[in-house]
C-alpha cells in the first residue's frame, strides 16, 4: 500500500494480469522496455513479457527478461499469424518499437504499416482478445519530414524548434503519420499513445539508427589506428543545441502511458528534458574512449566521414578479434549517412517536454524523491516579499498542500505593502531597511525566537559590481546577525535567490562588462558545477556568506534565469517592461518593434516562472538532500524571442512586426525614457495604480539580454537528479502573468 502511495503520479494498474508484447525487443528501446517491465516497481506489475523480433535472440540479450520470445517476419502475414495467434488471447498491451527502413518514404509507409497491421489484426482476430493499449514509437521526423528520402529531402520546410506535439502535420508523405492513423483507427476499443523520441541512446547491435554505437565504433577505430577523432558535422551543429532520448526514459514513458488513463489516445515527445552542444558532448566522448579532443576546424565540412567508415570493415574485424567481441560488421551496426544528416542540420534539434510534464510524466518518475517536511513548526521570513519571487513564495507557503505546512509567514520589504498585494498571504508584514543595521535590529529582533526559514529574494542594484557586493552583503548580514543574536533562535535554513549572472559575470557593470570573457566551461547550457569567473560578483559574495553559517544553518542557492511574475516592485522585471512598451505602442499606434539583435531573435533562451521558483525554494527548504546545494531554476523549456514576440503581440493586441536589420539601430531605451507623460495618460484612462515608467521598467538591462551573443539556457539536470520536477510552459506562462498584472491594475 505504501509503495503504491509513493508513486504519486502513476496511474493504478488494472486489476487483471498485464501481458506485454514488445515488437522490436532486441533494439535499444526494446531492451530497455523489457528491463523496465520486469522491475518489481513497474507500474502495472507483475508483467508477463513476450518479446518479438525478426531474427533470433542475440547472445548479449538477457533472456531472463522475457517470458517468451517470438521470432517472426511481421512483413509476412502468414508468418505473423502462425507465430502470434497463440498469444492473441493473452496480450493486453503492445509496445511497438519496431522499424523497417526502405529506399524512400513511400516504401517506409508501405512496409511499416504492413507490419503493424499484421500484428494488430492477428491479435484482434481472437474474439476473446484482451488487448487494450498500444504504445507507438515514432520520432522527430514527424516535425521535419522525410529527411532521409533522396528525392524529398531537398524540398523540405520543417517546423521551427522547439518542436511541440500540437504542430500541424507537414505536407509530405511520412510513415509516422501513417502509423499514428493506423493505431487511432482501433480506438475506442483499443487505446493508444504515441511516443516521439529524439536521437535514442541505448544498448543494442540491432537498432537501425544507433548514434552512440556509430560514434563508439568510429572512436574505437580512431584510437586503434591513431587517427584524429574529428567531428563529422557542421560548425552550426557543433555550437548549437540538440537533445537526445535515453532508452530508459523512453521505456518509462511507454510504461507510464500504458497504465495511465489520462495518457490514453495522446501524443508525447520523449527526450531527456535537457539540451547539449555537440562540442560539449565531443569532450565527453573523447574522455570515454581515450582519444584526444580535436576542436572543430572549418576543414571538417570537407571531411568524407561516410567514406572513411565504409572503408573500415577489415580494421573492425581486427578489433573484434583482438578484444574478443561478438561478431558484427561496421555496415550493420553503424549509420554514418543518417548521423551525418543530423550533424548537418541547419536548425536546433530540440523538442518541448511541456506536454509530458503537464500530463504527469517527469522522466525519472519511479525515483521521485520529494521530501517530507520537518515535523517542527515552520516559520518563514520572506525578505523581498513584494517582488515577483516574493509574492509567489507567499502564495506557495500559504497553500494547504505546501511542504512543511502549516507555515507562519512574515514578509519584509523596504517600502510599505503596495495596494495590489493580498495582505491575507502574510501573518505579519514588516517594513524595514535591511541596509540600516539599527532599523533591521529594531524590526526583526522580536521575530528572532520564531523564524525557522529565511527566503532571501531581495536585491539592491548599484552603479557597479563593487557597490552591489557591499550593499547586498550588508543587507543579508544585518538580517542573519539579527536573527542569530537570539540564543534560542530556531533558524535552520536559508534559501538564497541569485541568477545566471553567476555564469556570465557582472554584465551590467559599466567598466567590467566589456572585459568579460566567455570561457569554454561556461558555455551554455549553464551547469551548477562550473568554476567561478575571475571577476567580482555579488552572487558569489552572498553564496559565501550563507555558507559561512553552515553547519548550524543549512542553505540552498537558487540561480534563476529571466524571472517572469507579477509585481511593480522588482528591479529586473522583463515582462512588465515589455507590457508597458506594448501598451504604449498600442495606445500611440507605434510598431511593436523587437529591441534586440537578429541572433537573440532566432536563437534559444529560457525563463523562470516565479511560481516554479517559489516551488523550488520551498522544496529545498524542507528536503534534506537539497541542503547546502546550488540549483539552477528555469521552466525547463526553451523558446526563441521570435516565438515569444508572437505571443506578446496576441496578448497585447498589437500587430506582429518581424525582425528587421534596421531594428539594430532602434533607440528603444531613448523611446522608453520619453514616455512618462504617455504612461500618465494611460494610467488615468484605465484607472491603474500610480507608477512611473522609470520605476517599473528596465530597458537598459533587458536590452543587454536581447543583445547576447550566446544562447541564454541553463541545465535543469541537477534539480531533477535531486528530486525537483517543477516546470512551466513559457509560452503559456506569459499570458497568465499578463492577466495577473491586469487584475492587479498595474497594466490595462
Amino acid at each position: 500500500h505504501n509503495h503504491k502511495k509513493s508513486r504519486r503520479i502513476m496511474a493504478q494498474a488494472n486489476s487483471h494480469t498485464s501481458v506485454a508484447l514488445i515488437v522490436g525487443v532486441t533494439g535499444m528501446a526494446g531492451l530497455s522496455l523489457a528491463e523496465g517491465l520486469k522491475k518489481p516497481t513497474a507500474p502495472g506489475s507483475p508483467w508477463k513479457v513476450y518479446g518479438m523480433a525478426r531474427r533470433q535472440f542475440p547472445t548479449w540479450f538477457p533472456s531472463a527478461l522475457l517470458d517468451g520470445f517470438v521470432s517472426a517476419d511481421v512483413l509476412n502475414h502468414d508468418d505473423t499469424t502462425k507465430k502470434l495467434a497463440p498469444l492473441a488471447s493473452q496480450v493486453t498491451h503492445v509496445f511497438w518499437v519496431a522499424i523497417q527502413v526502405g529506399l524512400n518514404e513511400q516504401e517506409n509507409i508501405t512496409s511499416n504499416a504492413t507490419m503493424l497491421t499484421n500484428v494488430l489484426q492477428t491479435l484482434k482476430s481472437d474474439p476473446t482478445s484482451p488487448l487494450r493499449h498500444i504504445t507507438l514509437q515514432t520520432g522527430t521526423k514527424h516535425y521535419m519530414g522525410p529527411i532521409f528520402d533522396p528525392t524529398l529531402a531537398g524540398q523540405l520546410v520543417s517546423h521551427e524548434p522547439p518542436f511541440r506535439e500540437d504542430m500541424q502535420r507537414l505536407p509530405y508523405p511520412n510513415f509516422y503519420y501513417a502509423l499514428e492513423d493506423l493505431v487511432a483507427s482501433y480506438s475506442p476499443s483499443v487505446t493508444y499513445s504515441v511516443h516521439r523520441s529524439s536521437i535514442i541512446v541505448g544498448s543494442s547491435t540491432r537498432s537501425f539508427y544507433n548514434t552512440l554505437l556509430t560514434i563508439a565504433v568510429y572512436a574505437t577505430i580512431c584510437r586503434y589506428q591513431g587517427l584524429p577523432f574529428r567531428y563529422p558535422g557542421s560548425k552550426y551543429t557543433w555550437e548549437h543545441f540538440c537533445d537526445m532520448s535515453d532508452a530508459e526514459v523512453l521505456a518509462q514513458q511507454h510504461i507510464w502511458a500504458a497504465v495511465t488513463d489520462k495518457a490514453k489516445n495522446q501524443v508525447f515527445n520523449c527526450t531527456n528534458g535537457d539540451v547539449f552542444t555537440w562540442k560539449s558532448l565531443w569532450r565527453v566522448l573523447c574522455e570515454a574512449f581515450g582519444v584526444e579532443f580535436v576542436p572543430f576546424d572549418d576543414d571538417n565540412d570537407g571531411f568524407d566521414w561516410v567514406g572513411l567508415m565504409k572503408d573500415k570493415e577489415e580494421v573492425w574485424e581486427e578489433i573484434v578479434g583482438k578484444h574478443g567481441l561478438i561478431q558484427t560488421r561496421v555496415k550493420d551496426i553503424t549509420c554514418p549517412e543518417a548521423l551525418s544528416a543530423v550533424l548537418h542540420f541547419g536548425f536546433q534539434h530540440v523538442c518541448s517536454m511541456n506536454k509530458s510534464r503537464e500530463f504527469g510524466f517527469f522522466g525519472t518518475i519511479t525515483r521521485r524523491i520529494m521530501a517530507q517536511a520537518d515535523s517542527q513548526t515552520s516559520v518563514a521570513l520572506i525578505v523581498g516579499v513584494t517582488g515577483m519571487a516574493g509574492l509567489s513564495l507567499a502564495e506557495a507557503l500559504k497553500k494547504p498542500t505546501a511542504a512543511g505546512s502549516p507555515w507562519k509567514v512574515y514578509g519584509v520589504a523596504r517600502r510599505q505593502l503596495p495596494a495590489w498585494f493580498p495582505s491575507a498571504l502574510l501573518d505579519v508584514f514588516i517594513s524595514a531597511d535591511a541596509l540600516d543595521r539599527e532599523d533591521t535590529t529594531k524590526k526583526l529582533a522580536p521575530l528572532a525566537s520564531q523564524v525557522t526559514h529565511v527566503f532571501w529574494v531581495a536585491i539592491q542594484v548599484g552603479l557597479n559590481e563593487q557597490e552591489n557586493i557591499t550593499s547586498n552583503a550588508t543587507m543579508l548580514t544585518n538580517v542573519l546577525q539579527t536573527l542569530k543574536s537570539d540564543p534560542s533562535s530556531p533558524l535552520r535554513h536559508i534559501t538564497l535567490q541569485t541568477g545566471t549572472q553567476h555564469y556570465m559575470g557582472p554584465i551590467h557593470d559599466p567598466s567590467l562588462s566589456a572585459q568579460l570573457i566567455q570561457y569554454d566551461h561556461h558555455e551554455p547550457p549553464f551547469k551548477e558545477d562550473v568554476p567561478r569567473f575571475p571577476y567580482p560578483n555579488f552572487y558569489c559574495a552572498l553564496e559565501d556568506l550563507v555558507a559561512s553559517y553552515s553547519p548550524s544553518i543549512t542553505y540552498s542557492v537558487h540561480r534563476s534565469s529571466i524571472i517572469v511574475g507579477a509585481s511593480s516592485r522588482s528591479f529586473y522585471n522583463t515582462l512588465l517592461t515589455l507590457a508597458v512598451y506594448a501598451t504604449i505602442c498600442r495606445y500611440q499606434g507605434l510598431p511593436f518593434r523587437y529591441p534586440g539583435s537578429k541572433y537573440t531573435w532566432e536563437h534559444f533562451c529560457d525563463m523562470s516562472d516565479a511560481e516554479v521558483l517559489a516551488q523550488q525554494h520551498l522544496w529545498a527548504a524542507v528536503t534534506d538532500k537539497a541542503k547546502n546545494q546550488a540549483f539552477n531554476c528555469t521552466n525547463g523549456d526553451v523558446f526563441t524571442w521570435k516565438s515569444l514576440w508572437r505571443v506578446l503581440c496576441e496578448v497585447f493586441d498589437v500587430e506582429f512586426v518581424g525582425f528587421d536589420d534596421e531594428d539594430e539601430k532602434f533607440d528603444w531605451i531613448g523611446l522608453m525614457k520619453d514616455k512618462e507623460d504617455v504612461w500618465e495618460e494611460i494610467m488615468e484612462k484605465y484607472g491603474l495604480i500610480q507608477t512611473r515608467v522609470k520605476d517599473v521598467t528596465c530597458p537598459e538591462a533587458l536590452s543587454t539580454v536581447l543583445h547576447f551573443s550566446f544562447q541564454h539556457v541553463c541545465s535543469m539536470n541537477k534539480s531533477r537528479e535531486f528530486g525537483f520536477f517543477g516546470y512551466a510552459d513559457t509560452l503559456k506562462s506569459i499570458p497568465m502573468w499578463v492577466q495577473r498584472l491586469r487584475a492587479m491594475k498595474i497594466i490595462p
